[in-house]
C-alpha cells in the first residue's frame, strides 16, 4: 500500500514541477562554481548538500532508509537501515549505518569512519579512512529528505562496481506507520531522474521500510 501511494503521488506531481523549484539549501556560491565546471554530472544546482548544510541540517539527526537501489546482481536487497552522523568539531567522524539483513536475518553494522570534504561542485563527499568507500548526499530540501549515494568498491578504471543509493527521511516519520505527509515527492523524483537517471518504476530499486524488524544505531 505504501509503495502504491508513493508511486501514485510521484506520478501525479512530478509532471507539474520544473528544475527551477526553489530549495531550502544554502550554497549559492557552490552552485555557480558548479555551473562553470564540466566535471559536475548533474543539472539541478539546488540539490547541492554542502559541508555547511551537512553540519547544520544532517548531523545529530537519525535518518531511516525507505527506498534502496542496487546496481549489481551480486547485491542482495534487505537493507532496512538507520543512518546517523555524529557531531564533531572536525571534518572527520563516524557515519553510522545499521541495517537489518534479510540474507542473515540479523542487524549488521556498515558504519564508516570518514573524512568529509567538498567535491569540485561544492557537494559534501565522505571518504572512508579504512577502505575505498566514497559517499555523497543530494537534496533540494535537507529538512525533509536525503539521497545517500555510496560506492564501496571501484574497478581499476575507477568505475563503481558495488553501490547503494538510499532515500532517507527523518526517523519520526517511521514511528508506527510510515508518514509521508508533506514529503516533497516532486523534488525527490527530480533528483532521482536528473542525478542518477532512475525512477521509482524501474526494477533497480525497492521500497525497504517494511522489510524486517528495526535495527537501532546501537546495533540492537
Amino acid at each position: 500500500m505504501v509503495k502504491f501511494i508513493l508511486l501514485l503521488m510521484v506520478s501525479l506531481v512530478v509532471g507539474g514541477h520544473s528544475d527551477s523549484e526553489s530549495s531550502s539549501n544554502s550554497g549559492s556560491d557552490s552552485s555557480s562554481r558548479c555551473e562553470k565546471s564540466k566535471k559536475c554530472p548533474f543539472k539541478v544546482k539546488s540539490d547541492l548538500v554542502t559541508l555547511e548544510d551537512f553540519k547544520q541540517k544532517v548531523v545529530g539527526e537519525v535518518w531511516i532508509g525507505i527506498f534502496s537501489s542496487k546496481f549489481s546482481a551480486n547485491q542482495s536487497f534487505g537493507r532496512k537501515c538507520n543512518f546517523g552522523w555524529n557531531a564533531t568539531d572536525s571534518d572527520s567522524g563516524m557515519a553510522e549505518l545499521f541495517c537489518y539483513s534479510l540474507r542473515t536475518n540479523k542487524c549488521e553494522n556498515f558504519s564508516l569512519t570518514t573524512i568529509k570534504t567538498e567535491d569540485e561542485c561544492g557537494r559534501i563527499q565522505e571518504n572512508d579512512v579504512y577502505s575505498a568507500a566514497v559517499a555523497k548526499l543530494y537534496s533540494q530540501d535537507t529538512d525533509q529528505y536525503l539521497w545517500h549515494d555510496v560506492c564501496y568498491r571501484f574497478n581499476t578504471d575507477g568505475e563503481c562496481i558495488f553501490r547503494y543509493l538510499d532515500l532517507l527521511v527523518k526517523k519520526w516519520r517511521g514511528l508506527g506507520e510510515l508518514d509521508l505527509n508533506g514529503l516533497p515527492l516532486h523534488l525527490i523524483a527530480i533528483d532521482m531522474k536528473t542525478n542518477f537517471n532512475l525512477d521509482f518504476s524501474g526494477e533497480i530499486g525497492q521500497f525497504s521500510w517494511k522489510e524486517g524488524p528495526e535495527c537501532g544505531l546501537d546495533g540492537s
